[in-house]
């Protein structure tokens, strides 16, 4: 597959394998925040402290409330070809980014930072140790910005701490330095059976 690569992979192939009349009622969550972690010579890998915190957060608990059934914005406005679908292409084809479903339990909000008790927990110094939180507010998903040192900006702009910002797919986020994107998790199914298809179909060299 083209696309960069993006993890986790069992999490992706998870993705790929369900049936696109079924997607719906899968709680993956309606919205995935696609973190990107690049790999330096030098520098931390943001990758693996990501990976396990999907891993631990995965344990216990049962009153899970996926966002499957809310949305920041009807389904009808938001198409899954066209535009959405080639900056997901873009965005995906040449860094490593961590797919992280924005599902809730129904008693917190998800917690962003460099903290090993975060659920999403991105350890570059440029982080702080609780940066930013997802949750819902009045039916749409939102991000705030917690007090953190070098803020947090939501589609270029820095958000007032405290303020929370309604999201949408493909809003581009900003934590200090890490990068991230809010993806619906069926256009990037769309994209990456595309690609798949596309591999399929390429004469072998």
């Amino acid at each position: 597959m083209s696309i960069g690569q993006l993890l986790p992979t069992d999490l992706i192939e998870r993705l790929l394998a369900i049936p696109a009349s079924s997607l719906a009622k899968v709680p993956l969550g309606a919205a995935w925040l696609l973190v990107k972690a690049p790999e330096h010579a030098g520098e931390a890998d943001l990758a693996g402290p990501l990976l396990r915190s999907l891993e631990r957060d995965q344990g216990g608990g049962d009153a899970v409330a996926s966002t499957q059934e809310m949305l920041a914005v009807p389904r009808a406005s938001r198409g899954l070809d066209g535009v959405d679908q080639i900056e997901v292409i873009a965005q995906l084809g040449s860094v490593r980014h961590v797919a992280v479903p924005l599902v809730f339990r129904l008693d917190r909000r998800l917690l962003l930072g460099r903290s090993e008790s975060a659920h999403i927990r991105t350890v570059d110094p440029s982080v702080s140790g609780k940066h930013a939180a997802f949750g819902w507010e009045d039916g749409a998903l939102t991000v705030s910005d917690l007090g953190s040192k070098n803020g947090t900006k939501h589609n270029g702009v820095n958000i007032e701490p405290g303020t929370p910002a309604w999201l949408q797919p493909m809003d581009r986020l900003q934590f200090g330095r890490v990068e991230a994107f809010v993806c619906d998790p069926r256009a990037l199914r769309a994209v990456l059976l595309s690609e798949r298809r596309v591999a399929a179909s390429a004469p072998s060299v």
